[in-house]
């Protein structure tokens, strides 16, 4: 694999980081605005899609920011369930 090779999957490691953040602080911050953090996640998803299409074994890293689009996943069914009911907010 080639130096560059390496350099471009860094730096999209770490927008794959940087998405995967984004989206957590979005739906937490802002949970009227979650539409917002679902697509921060589809773009996420495309991301590690295409690394490990490209970069085959060395993709899987992009899935370090999984734990925090499980978590973005957890707060996104709080939100929802709390809109639609609001008894059932934490």
């Amino acid at each position: 694999m080639g130096t560059e090779t390496i350099g471009k999957s860094r730096i999209l490691f770490l927008i794959s980081i940087g998405l995967a953040g984004v989206a957590l602080a979005t739906i937490i911050a802002a949970p009227q605005g979650y539409m917002i953090s679902v697509v921060i996640v589809a773009l996420w998803i495309a991301l590690v899609l295409y690394a490990l299409v490209k970069f085959k074994v060395r993709g899987l890293w992009f899935l370090i920011g999984a734990p925090l689009i499980i978590l973005w996943f957890v707060f996104l069914l709080a939100v929802r369930a709390c809109v639609h009911e609001v008894g059932a907010c934490l």
